[in-house]
């Protein structure tokens, strides 16, 4: 039999059950690791997406700001196209979506703000997309099946012309040239 939030107290009070306090965690679930997306992300941008998450306390989604020159300090003093980088490749393989986007034009210093597309978004109530795992590699070694492999890695075939030396090697007459030097040394 599962337990209520609610409990009865001796005194005949109902009260609300304290929960367990448990440190702040990210969990990553496996069907997300394991997918292609996330192989295909190179380590600064899985380390983008942690630092991402750990903004997310369950009732911001949608509203996690995040500055390049701040995500850059704190993934190890990256330099922030590097870390501008990160970003792009998260919103491309759609773990990450924008949500208010930042530029020069807004005044003041405003960070753009971000979903994780793993969760329900806070601000519209959108369901979790989980767009990452939509997302293919194209032309990659996994998506390949053996005809397209096969076709793809083809032999290079010998080239058509032998390969030329110096300018002066393809005039006329220089072979004599070099016959009658060779006669004059050995004779």
């Amino acid at each position: 039999m599962s337990k209520g939030v609610w409990k009865l107290t001796p005194s005949g009070k109902t009260v609300r059950r304290k929960r367990h306090k448990s440190p702040p965690f990210v969990m990553l679930p496996k069907y997300m690791l394991k997918s292609a997306s996330w192989a295909s992300l190179p380590v600064t941008a899985r380390a983008a997406f942690i630092q991402t998450a750990l903004r997310y306390d369950g009732t911001n989604n949608g509203r996690i700001a995040l500055a390049v020159r701040k995500l850059a300090t704190e993934l190890g003093n990256l330099s922030r196209p590097t870390a501008a980088r990160a970003l792009h490749h998260l919103l491309e393989r759609g773990f990450i979506e924008v949500v208010k986007p930042s530029g020069f034009n807004i005044k003041g210093r405003v960070a753009a703000e971000y979903r994780l597309t793993l969760y329900r978004c806070d601000v519209s109530g959108d369901l979790a997309s989980k767009a990452f795992m939509k997302w293919h590699p194209k032309n990659s070694f996994h998506s390949l099946t053996r005809e397209q492999f096969k076709s793809h890695h083809r032999p290079i075939p010998p080239p058509k012309t032998p390969p030329q030396s110096h300018q002066r090697d393809r005039e006329p007459g220089f072979d004599a040239f070099l016959k009658m030097q060779r006669e004059e040394s050995e004779g």
